[in-house]
């Protein structure tokens, strides 16, 4: 389906409105509990709460508490390498100085300060852009969320679908920003191996964002179909993904979904989708798409195939198919 209605939208932003002061108020007093023993973050709980509506506090709050943690990623990965050794060194992070045996705890614990802090801003202002994408990029983080979570645990399963439901309430206001949907679209290419999700994404992506805006959205759909795609001499321009997933696309989902992209945005695609459906033994649309591209003075290939390439290979698909070109009624 596409977005939700109006009023729907409507009724999701004043729940938030009447339950973001009570809300607010309980996550706040459990922050000052939780970092508590961070001096640094002590001071940015202090001018939030003196001002809760400086989008710029919010921000330098949420990255101090990323730096802390990159510190001690790194603390943790150089741990790792001199494990031989005896001991490690101490980190000091957002004004607390924390020992090798502490960093995993530390660590669980600004996650989950972080992700409170997130929530509470956008309770507070729901409509800032900036909150929306620093929150979706720490929930997407690789140390937060890896790419092959099922594998690991069950936390990491937890963690995406908190992102899945993050990214959807940011699209109630966020809809018509196309970094949003890119970035969400990313996501479900990483870590979801469902064809129809990833599909009905851009779908929505389609229909929410404005015609001036599409050129942002076809390329990486294109590029997820590419690869179930042939590779041959006219669809290597077609940049692919990295096979992180093994998607099976069915060949008429492909077939659609160029069939749109050829029609309704990049006439020029037309060879594409004939070569195509050359391969895949439609030789009907394929006849009919070559005939098109003949009768249409204005048609330049993308390829650089000529008028008599295209006359050529029209004429071998009448010669060796007369009955599929037929049933097209040409």
């Amino acid at each position: 389906m596409s977005l939700a209605p109006p009023l729907l939208m409507e009724e999701s932003a004043s729940r938030t409105r009447t339950r973001s002061g009570a809300q607010v108020k309980d996550e706040s007093s459990s922050a000052c509990s939780l970092l508590v023993k961070y001096q640094r973050l002590v001071v940015y709980e202090e001018q939030v709460r003196q001002s809760p509506y400086d989008v710029s506090t919010w921000c330098s709050y949420m990255e101090e508490i990323e730096d802390g943690l990159s510190a001690l990623y790194e603390a943790a990965e150089n741990e790792k390498r001199r494990r031989k050794s005896a001991g490690g060194k101490s980190v000091e992070v957002c004004g607390r100085v924390v020992s090798p045996g502490e960093t995993k705890s530390v660590v669980r614990e600004l996650q989950k300060a972080r992700i409170m802090i997130g929530e509470r801003c956008l309770c507070l202002l729901p409509g800032s852009y900036k909150l929306w994408r620093l929150h979706l990029q720490f929930r997407c983080s690789p140390p937060f969320l890896p790419a092959h979570y099922s594998s690991v645990s069950s936390q990491h399963r937890r963690r995406f679908k908190g992102a899945l439901i993050a990214f959807e309430r940011s699209l109630v206001r966020m809809n018509k920003f196309p970094r949003i949907w890119l970035r969400y679209v990313t996501f479900l290419l990483t870590h979801h191996t469902d064809v129809t999700a990833i599909r009905r994404t851009f779908d929505r992506a389609l229909l929410a964002l404005p015609a001036t805006q599409h050129q942002k959205v076809w390329p990486p759909y294109i590029s997820c179909l590419a690869q179930a795609l042939p590779k041959t001499d006219l669809l290597q321009h077609i940049p692919r993904l990295p096979a992180t997933n093994n998607r099976n696309i069915p060949v008429e989902t492909q077939l659609r979904v160029l069939r749109r992209h050829a029609h309704c945005f990049d006439p020029t695609a037309r060879q594409t989708l004939a070569a195509i459906c050359h391969h895949h033994s439609r030789w009907g649309e394929a006849a009919q798409l070559y005939f098109d591209m003949l009768n249409d003075a204005s048609f330049v290939s993308p390829h650089g195939s000529t008028r008599h390439d295209l006359w050529l290979t029209l004429a071998d698909i009448c010669t060796q198919h007369p009955l599929q070109v037929k049933r097209a009624h040409l």
